[in-house]
């Protein structure tokens, strides 16, 4: 595999680019903002994504996602538990100053798959328990509304 890694957003959080090397097949995870940035990253790579994935749904890790998913023409895959903070976003976008965010198009909910084919091989798609311990205190935590566990994406070649 190779990854690449962008810093997005005001929030100064990493956007990465995993590509199969033997296939050219890439996923591109959390992208957050500054997706003009991402895309030229994405053509400069030579890789062809076939998915957007995101760890969580808070802006930092989603904000790009609409104009990007537009751009490409790929689903977007994200746990369903986070359906109400993608809702938000372009409130959430406002509130940091982050204006025109767009709600992407949920494709894939990552609950209800356990693998996705990914070049020569597959993405499992490991959900912990709770994602409290590291969430605490972050931007964008709505500590009324209890959260669905968060997907952690662990690429695999079979």
């Amino acid at each position: 595999l190779a990854v690449t890694t962008i810093v997005v957003s005001p929030f100064e959080q990493n956007c990465r680019l995993v590509m199969d090397k033997k296939t050219g097949d890439a996923v591109l995870v959390d992208p957050g903002d500054d997706p003009q940035r991402i895309l030229k990253m994405i053509r400069s790579s030579g890789a062809r994504v076939t998915h957007i994935l995101a760890t969580h749904g808070h802006l930092d890790h989603v904000g790009a996602v609409k104009p990007i998913q537009d751009a490409l023409r790929v689903p977007f895959a994200i746990h369903g538990g986070d359906r109400p903070l993608i809702a938000l976003l372009p409130e959430h976008g406002l509130a940091f100053g982050m204006r025109g965010l767009k709600t992407p198009t949920i494709d894939l909910d990552l609950a209800e798959v356990s693998e996705i084919p990914f070049g020569s091989g597959v993405i499992r798609v490991v959900v912990q328990s709770s994602c409290e311990p590291t969430m605490a205190g972050r931007v964008g935590r709505d500590p009324v509304r209890p959260r669905a566990p968060a997907p952690l994406v662990d690429a695999a070649a079979r």
